[in-house]
């Protein structure tokens, strides 16, 4: 009998769970292959929520992690179109689809791409994206993000915690852009599907 694939789908809380990202997670196809189970995260910073559930998906013995966060809404075949990417990149640590920034500018995404000097990352704006596409970027919000928990592992296994927040001179580095950074570093690629746009909950919706 073929052993069936387990995801953890992990939600590190700040606060609470938007109703509508529970049922979302509630409603995701699931294919037949596949054994999938919930867990949270509360009452923690999201650094400390993450690498909480990751001790939970490691111990577990789950072969990926979906990273969702309390406040986006997935499409019922984001988990389907995530597995699809991870199944076809055989270098991928990370794929995710994206969800835009909780702001009323030019609307930012949470993917991140290199900036002209090629320097650094910066996040890319939603205008600048194609409509469709599998694409490789630099790093992501991890918010709706399929982690391989061979990555996972590795990176937590090398440098202690996965996930940590680095101060620098100007400005401050999220837990998820360092493990993003930290993937990269050990060889790991990370994919978008710029198709698989998710709603980000605030006091608007923003999409």
């Amino acid at each position: 009998m073929r052993k069936k694939t387990k995801i953890l789908i992990a939600v590190p809380v700040h606060s609470y769970i938007e109703c509508a990202t529970i049922k979302s997670i509630y409603d995701l196809e699931i294919p037949k292959n596949v054994e999938a189970d919930f867990d949270y995260s509360l009452g923690y910073t999201v650094g400390i929520a993450r690498n909480n559930l990751t001790q939970t998906s490691l111990s577990g013995n789950y072969d990926y992690t979906l990273w969702v966060d309390g406040d986006v809404v997935l499409p019922k075949d984001y988990l389907v179109r995530m597995l699809k990417i991870m199944k076809d990149k055989k270098d991928a640590g990370l794929v995710t689809g994206y969800y835009i920034k909780k702001t009323l500018e030019d609307k930012i995404t949470e993917l991140y791409g290199f900036t002209a000097d090629g320097k650094d990352v910066q996040n890319i704006k939603e205008s600048v994206l194609p409509k469709e596409g599998i694409y490789e970027i630099q790093g992501c919000g991890l918010g709706v993000s399929l982690v391989d928990n061979k990555a996972l592992k590795h990176i937590k296994d090398k440098y202690g915690l996965a996930f940590e927040y680095i101060i620098r001179t100007n400005d401050l580095i999220s837990e998820d852009l360092d493990f993003c950074n930290k993937l990269k570093a050990e060889g790991y690629k990370l994919y978008a599907d710029v198709s698989a746009k998710v709603p980000h909950i605030g006091k608007l919706i923003y999409s």
